[in-house]
């Protein structure tokens, strides 16, 4: 299952699996982002967690470019 999450110029790919945490990675070579997250995750708290890590996701983007 698959929601994406517009942040800014950024999209996120929410992947929702039998999982206790969430993982946030910027995939190389077009720096896509992916957000897997447990299914009992409200949209509120992931859309939350990605927003608190936007600076990340940011630095990471320009460091694989």
């Amino acid at each position: 299952m698959s929601e994406p999450i517009q942040l800014d110029e950024i999209t996120l790919s929410v992947v929702l699996k039998a999982i206790k945490n969430m993982h946030l990675r910027v995939i190389p070579p077009d720096g896509e982002v992916r957000l897997t997250a447990p299914f009992q995750m409200s949209p509120e708290k992931i859309r939350a967690f990605a927003l608190s890590k936007l600076p990340w996701i940011k630095r990471q983007q320009k460091r694989i470019r």
